[in-house]
């Protein structure tokens, strides 16, 4: 396994970055062929090993009513070969550092954290608590879904409500 490489794609609108997403997504993971083009307006954060993608993190903001703020709501996609060696962690960690500063740029998006549904099997272990402080942000259970999934936020540092 090579050395795995965060690459920023937030905002970018890169071919590259978005000709190598769709890649990663046919090959076999999760997400849907009907929903690439969609998600590929999305992508947060690119992580490679080598020259191709072994993760992807996408974003959508959108406004949580609950707490009377949008966030970033974003989902994290793991080549099954890269789980369990801390890759969501660290790839959400980096996406978090770039959209707090995008968030900082740019105030009148006024996106004041981030925020996931808890899908992952993975992480089955680590719902029993309710703050996880080692992704390089404190993602916070606020709530569960209709599905029973959990909820979690990160505020940024300037958050303001």
């Amino acid at each position: 396994m090579s050395e795995m490489v965060l690459k920023t794609a937030w905002r970018r609108n890169d071919e590259r970055q978005i000709e190598d997403a769709k890649a990663f997504w046919t090959g076999g993971n999760e997400l849907a062929a009907h929903l690439h083009d969609q998600r590929a307006q999305q992508l947060g954060v690119l992580a490679y090993s080598g020259d191709r993608v072994v993760a992807a993190v996408t974003a959508e903001l959108e406004m949580l009513p609950g707490l009377r703020a949008r966030f970033a709501v974003f989902q994290v996609i793991v080549d099954p070969e890269f789980r369990r060696n801390a890759v969501a962690r660290r790839i959400v960690g980096y996406f978090l550092s770039v959209l707090e500063a995008w968030s900082a740029e740019n105030p009148q998006e006024e996106v004041m954290g981030i925020a996931a549904v808890i899908q992952a099997a993975e992480f089955k272990d680590w719902q029993r608590e309710p703050v996880w402080p080692d992704w390089g942000l404190n993602l916070t259970l606020i709530g569960y879904t209709p599905r029973n999934q959990q909820i979690r936020v990160a505020w940024f540092r300037h958050a303001r409500i």
